[in-house]
């Protein structure tokens, strides 16, 4: 097919990219080929996008679909669908790990040993949708609606409602594969692939970590740079579209970028609504980093002159997707993009490493989602998993990823297909594992975001002004000074193991070594000269009813000086410590004390953090260290 004969299907046909598979012969499928698998199933799908199909001397036979970069290791620069299988028959857990390296937009349909097993990519950008009813799978919603016969939901809420209801649909009896999870057939049952263990990288040194975020992503872009002739690239003002920028640096003069939002130029005032403001705000950004990226070319949608959405394109968007997200962009971008097929770049998921924990929101909306819809959500959260341990992964983040990513975003993509493809490169499972295994705080903050910039592109984080580091070195330095004065940390567990961590801004216990006799001992480096070290130090946890698990004090020269049990209402305490020189020893340390169930919520109740280290140089005599603290209940509270 023509590249031009693709532009013409991408804009007319609906379902571009999709599939359907079927235990039934259902005869022709719109203008999809159909095919007779080697296990007797049987597909259809179109040649929009890449499809490969790689089988074994028996039945056995793995089909992936859609567009796919291999980064692992081992598979790197080897063909992917090969390979994949070849580890599938080595075992489906080899294969499943595999997995956590594969990025793109993707369908994967493996058969071994007589069960077939259907996957979708790490963030559900592939949306997949199956009925247990009419024995099928199919990527679009409305395309599974066509090959049955069903009734819907009463949503009176809408998509919004949806969102939250686990994997149900506006379709009663269809369900929305989330991501992390696989789909047996001829079962049509769906269980959890990942989590399989605890995040491992919480202990790897900070360098190794971003080598190793650096080498997964620039492997993944490098494929798909080479793979696609036409990338058209959305950026917007936020640190998620700067960091895909800046790991996009040596394809800049490739790019023909876009955003879209309210000028800011012509006398574009700072008042009206909410997101008139951030638009105006959000442009000006853009321009700034457009005076350091060069990109091919800028288009610039004014979303204050929407295109028209035509009648067809209205008809073609409501088969694609449920519910409306941005038509009007759509129609704008059929425009700008019409000649020659292109891959569209967002910077999606990324906040996915940004949040270090959510609060009971999403319980909330659960309950919500709950609330007039007929069938029993929490039951179907329980069956999902949910409710389980998780190996340690927020439960709250899960649902953030699985639903508002697997549901939401999919549907977004699948109304961008339109006008073109999307690869969201954040969407690997082990850079989501790398970037989520920092400090919290750092994580919170988005220092992680921010190093990876200023390793990549750092004119992405603002030229210097009258110094020779970036704004945002100069910021970060000042946010971070504390650990300057830390000397290497110990993390130790209850069986006499321990190791060394480097200085860093928040510390706290690993999920696999609290228990009783487990704890931390951060020393400070020597000081320079005598005087007084002011420092403060939080533990932010803190439950009346759960003292006796662990403490936190200060030691000096091997004599404690002051302790507290962790669970003490979670403020920061201030210390001084008077006459110390350059020979004395000041430790901050955490003792856990029992053994306790749930050990990822009591790793994250042992967060620690010191801040403010500052020393005052003086004079002193002959006399000992001596601490002084503000908290009300120590001896030495002035």
């Amino acid at each position: 097919m023509k590249d031009e004969s693709r532009v013409i299907s991408r804009h007319r046909d609906p379902y571009v990219g999709g599939f359907v598979l079927s235990e039934n012969d259902l005869g022709a499928i719109r203008k999809f080929t159909q095919r007779e698998l080697p296990n007797g199933l049987f597909w259809w799908s179109d040649n929009i996008v890449a499809e490969e199909l790689v089988q074994g001397l028996d039945q056995s036979f793995l089909l992936i679909r859609g567009h796919w970069a291999l980064t692992s290791p081992e598979g790197e620069g080897l063909p992917a669908a090969r390979y994949l299988f070849e580890r599938a028959q080595s075992s489906k857990e080899d294969f499943e790990e595999e997995l956590d390296f594969l990025s793109g937009r993707y369908v994967i349909v493996l058969h071994l040993a007589g069960q077939t097993y259907v996957y979708n990519d790490a963030i559900g950008a592939r949306t997949v949708y199956y009925s247990d009813q009419e024995r099928l799978v199919a990527s679009h919603l409305h395309l599974v609606d066509e090959l049955g016969t069903f009734k819907k939901y009463d949503v009176t809420k809408g998509t919004r409602q949806l969102q939250w209801a686990a994997d149900f649909t506006p379709i009663k009896g269809v369900f929305n594969l989330l991501p992390n999870f696989v789909l047996e057939v001829p079962e049509f049952k769906v269980s959890r692939f990942y989590p399989r263990e605890e995040n491992g990288f919480w202990d790897v040194d900070r360098e190794e970590k971003y080598r190793e975020i650096e080498r997964i992503w620039k492997s993944a872009q490098k494929t798909y740079f080479e793979a696609f002739p036409n990338i058209a690239f959305s950026i917007s003002g936020g640190i998620d579209s700067r960091l895909v920028l800046a790991m996009a640096k040596p394809y800049w003069h490739k790019l023909k970028g876009y955003t879209y939002g309210v000028p800011s130029g012509d006398g574009a005032g700072g008042g009206g609504t909410y997101f008139r403001r951030t638009m105006i705000a959000d442009d000006r950004i853009v321009r700034d980093l457009l005076e350091s990226v060069r990109f091919n070319e800028h288009i610039f949608f004014d979303v204050t002159k929407q295109s028209k959405v035509s009648g067809e394109l209205a008809g073609l968007l409501q088969k694609n997707t449920y519910g409306k997200h941005g038509h009007h962009l759509v129609a704008s971008y059929r425009q700008k993009f019409a000649s020659g097929t292109w891959l569209n770049i967002r910077g999606n998921a990324i906040e996915l490493a940004r949040m270090a924990q959510l609060g009971p929101g999403f319980d909330r909306a659960v309950s919500k989602a709950q609330s007039g819809f007929p069938d029993d959500i929490e039951k179907r959260m329980e069956l999902l998993g949910y409710r389980s341990n998780l190996h340690g992964y927020n439960r709250q983040l899960m649902m953030y990823w699985e639903l508002r990513h697997g549901k939401w975003l999919g549907e977004i993509n699948n109304e961008l297909d339109a006008a073109f493809d999307t690869w969201i490169p954040a969407g690997n499972r082990r850079i989501r594992d790398l970037m989520s295994s920092f400090p919290e705080d750092e994580i919170t903050e988005g220092l992680v975001i921010r190093d990876l910039i200023d390793r990549n592109a750092p004119e992405l984080n603002w030229p210097p002004v009258n110094s020779a580091q970036t704004l945002y070195q100069d910021w970060r330095d000042l946010r971070f000074q504390a650990t300057r004065m830390l000397g290497k940390a110990s993390i130790f567990d209850g069986k006499g193991n321990s190791q060394i961590v480097q200085p860093q801004a928040e510390y706290r216990l690993p999920q696999s070594q609290v228990g009783p006799g487990a704890g931390i001992r951060i020393k400070f480096a020597p000081v320079d000269e005598p005087g007084t070290l002011s420092f403060r130090v939080l533990v932010p946890y803190g439950s009346p009813s759960a003292k006796g698990y662990f403490n936190w004090g200060v030691r000096i020269n091997g004599e404690s000086c002051f302790t507290i049990d962790g669970a003490e209402k979670g403020v920061p305490i201030s210390f001084s410590v008077d006459n110390i020189s350059p020979e004395d020893e000041v430790l901050v340390e955490l003792n856990f004390l029992k053994k306790v169930k749930g050990a990822e919520s009591w790793s994250r109740a042992t967060r620690l953090r010191i801040e403010d280290s500052k020393l005052y140089p003086r004079t002193i005599g002959d006399s000992s260290p001596d601490l002084r603290s503000d908290w009300p209940n120590s001896p030495n509270h002035p």
